[in-house]
């Protein structure tokens, strides 16, 4: 288990609930504990459905508890994107969603009376670069419909335009998870394990439900959907800062290496975009290290963790049927690092489709579609994962296990066989096999977090082998060797 993040040592305690025993039959099952599951599971339990929710660990220990918590419409370039590749009723539609789901959220919290720290304020998306590329995003969010500003300043040095979003937010997201998980049936520490036909079978009992929906961040079956072929995750990294100028807005950047700042209680969350996991640079936190203090001299860094966010080829969730063949399971994926409107729109989109009503999102977000970025991507994503494959097949560990120095970590050959071996710095040799238990693509270690990460599809094991992040299911094969042999 990866440590504690800024949220999860600043959330409430709360008593976990208990695993499943037993039988259950219920209307519907909702697989993850992740800011999408509860509140898809809230939201059906509203709408009179009988409900339960299933997590493996506990809820938020996942991607909602990595989040900067932003609340936002405003996502990079996507505006001119959509614009550009859809046409104006798609960025319409996608811009009204987001809105939409900011106020929603909103009148969650108000009419529940959820103490989240929420705060509305503008977001703004800056440049150190490229003007021009954001007056176009400009005059392409007034063409969808959002009230946009566009200056030429901002608090950040070397700013040389700022497109400015009013009317956004952001809140303490295991806070707001917590709240809404007290209202709706859950069983914590129950992974599902298989699903036959329309029964989820677990280590304490089972569940059979008219519908399944998998909202576990990353989908927990290859078929049907192929979403291994239309998903990358991307690895982004954030520093907990004290002491640093008080901000009034959110700040995100389409720059290279420019980094994302939100307020908190006496600091910031500074972050940076981050990149595909298992292939971005090392030095990550390094350079992130370097930005906070050469852009903030004063500050102080208290904290620090990472996130993995899904990617879409278009840039949108996938929300919807599972896949062709499974009308009754749904799917939710994808959110390109914008979860928490995402979230939103997704539980009011399931709900709508459960009770048989028109949504107007749902083609736009249809986990079906397929266009001529998605086949692109598919064959890009394929070349990644036989690349893997291929590393896997002919690569062998050239380098001795036993000369790896306390830090390092590398594919070794030990005893004539391959492994990842890793030495900690009480000189004990950590050994896993070096193969991704998902589709058993080569492994890549990670330096900044002594992980063991696939850069195919993004799942991730400590250098213990134990599985961080999916899709991957099991445990890496494991064998330590103490510092005296």
């Amino acid at each position: 288990m990866e440590s504690a993040t800024y949220w999860q040592r600043t959330a409430p305690p709360r008593t976990p609930a208990p695993p499943l025993h037993g039988h259950r039959d219920v209307e519907t099952a909702v697989i993850g504990g992740g800011l999408a599951g509860v509140l898809t599971a809230w939201m059906l339990r509203q709408s009179g459905h009988e409900v339960l929710l299933l997590e493996g660990r506990e809820i938020g220990c996942g991607q909602t508890g990595r989040t900067t918590g932003k609340i936002t419409s405003q996502h990079g370039l996507i505006y001119s994107r959509l614009l550009r590749s859809l046409g104006d009723d798609a960025a319409k539609c996608y811009a009204a969603a987001q809105q939409q789901a900011i106020s929603d959220l909103h009148a969650i919290v108000q009419q529940e009376h959820i103490d989240c720290d929420w705060q509305t304020m503008p977001t703004c998306l800056y440049t150190r670069v490229n003007r021009g590329q954001l007056y176009k995003e400009y005059k392409a969010a007034l063409l969808a419909g959002i009230p946009a500003e566009f200056e030429e300043t901002s608090p950040i040095p070397g700013t040389v335009a700022t497109l400015i979003f009013p009317g956004q937010a952001c809140f303490h997201p295991l806070k707001f998870l917590y709240a809404l998980a007290e209202c709706i049936p859950l069983c914590e520490h129950t992974p599902v394990l298989a699903q036959k036909g329309r029964t989820l079978l677990t280590p304490g009992g089972s569940v059979t439900a008219k519908h399944v929906i998998y909202a576990t961040h990353y989908p927990q079956k290859n078929l049907p959907g192929f979403y291994f072929t239309r998903l990358y995750q991307s690895r982004s990294h954030t520093l907990v800062l004290r002491g640093t100028p008080p901000l009034s807005a959110l700040y995100y950047s389409p720059d290279p290496g420019a980094p994302s700042l939100r307020p908190i209680p006496e600091g910031m969350l500074f972050c940076d975009a981050g990149g595909r996991t298992g292939v971005q640079p090392q030095g990550r936190y390094a350079a992130l290290r370097a930005e906070a203090e050469r852009l903030f001299p004063a500050c102080k860094e208290t904290d620090s963790f990472s996130a993995q966010d899904c990617m879409t080829p278009d840039g949108m969730p996938y929300i919807g049927c599972y896949g062709l063949t499974s009308p009754y399971d749904y799917v939710i994926t994808g959110f390109n690092k914008w979860g928490m409107t995402g979230s939103m729109i997704a539980a009011s989109l399931l709900t709508d489709l459960l009770a048989g009503k028109t949504n107007s999102c749902a083609d736009l977000f249809s986990s079906l579609r397929l266009g001529g970025a998605g086949i692109r991507t598919i064959m890009h994503q394929s070349a990644e994962s036989a690349g893997g494959l291929a590393r896997t097949l002919f690569a062998k560990g050239r380098r001795s296990a036993q000369s790896l120095r306390p830090g390092e970590g590398e594919i070794v050959c030990y005893k004539g066989k391959t492994y990842g071996g890793y030495r900690s710095e009480d000189r004990v040799l950590h050994l896993v096999s070096p193969t991704c238990t998902h589709l058993g693509c080569r492994l890549v270690f990670n330096a900044d977090e002594a992980s063991w990460d696939c850069p195919c599809h993004g799942s991730r094991f400590s250098y213990r082998g134990t599985r961080l992040d999916g899709p991957a299911k099991k445990n890496l094969a494991y064998l330590c060797i103490p510092a005296d042999s």
